[in-house]
């Protein structure tokens, strides 16, 4: 076991016990009775981080970038098969707009607030959650930052799950698909615990900060 005093292996330069050794109390609405974890995972560092850079920006150049509507493992019923994957689709391209070195699997919380302002939109009320995204069936029992959207017809939308896969934080072998349906149906690859809700007050404080924000929802009002 690693020591409490030590460095963490995340790179940040802060102690273990202060980082990713911090206890957690865990706590989950989908745990089915799986233990949760109480530490997080250490990641990797964020030199190892940039090797992604350039292979997104050859994506991008080429249009070969992945989206969510290829892998939708999707039991919704509220709108069209077709109009879901579109949503998701148009939230992951205007993520990607973005000066994180990582693509969109680093803005699972952007591509929430753009998910919720289309739903809004269609007259589907929803509410977005932050918290963490535990994998139990990963060797290292990874935990990641997450965010996804709960709808007031009892789904569950975690539509930029299939982007961990590009982001080498994520260990090998996790590979979500992204997933809109009912909360009873959430795959069991994935545990969502700890969870708050980001409220419009948090978003507007965001915004602040990233005002691209408001750019991509004038273009999403411009599709929906």
């Amino acid at each position: 076991m690693k020591a409490l005093n030590s460095l963490c292996d995340c790179g940040s330069g802060k102690l273990f016990k202060r980082c990713h050794g911090k206890p957690l109390p865990a706590k989950s609405q989908y745990s089915n009775g799986i233990k949760l974890p109480t530490t997080l995972t250490p990641k990797k560092s964020y030199k190892d981080i940039r090797l992604i850079e350039p292979i997104i920006e050859e994506q991008l150049e080429a249009g070969t970038r992945t989206y969510p509507s290829e892998r939708l493992s999707d039991s919704s019923s509220k709108i069209s098969f077709e109009q879901r994957k579109k949503i998701l689709d148009k939230c992951a391209i205007l993520s990607d707009e973005n000066d994180q070195i990582v693509g969109r699997s680093n803005m699972c919380l952007q591509f929430a607030i753009l998910l919720k302002h289309i739903l809004k939109r269609l007259s589907i009320n929803s509410k977005i959650y932050t918290g963490w995204a535990y994998f139990p069936q990963s060797k290292e029992k990874f935990v990641w930052k997450h965010s996804w959207i709960a709808t007031e017809n009892n789904e569950i939308i975690d539509g930029n799950a299939d982007s961990m896969i590009e982001n080498t934080c994520v260990p090998k072998g996790i590979n979500p698909d992204p997933f809109w349906g009912l909360k009873k149906e959430f795959p069991d690859d994935r545990i969502f615990y700890n969870e708050t809700e980001f409220t419009e007050e948090c978003e507007r404080k965001l915004i602040l900060n990233e005002p691209e924000i408001i750019g991509w929802k004038n273009k999403l009002d411009s599709i929906f």
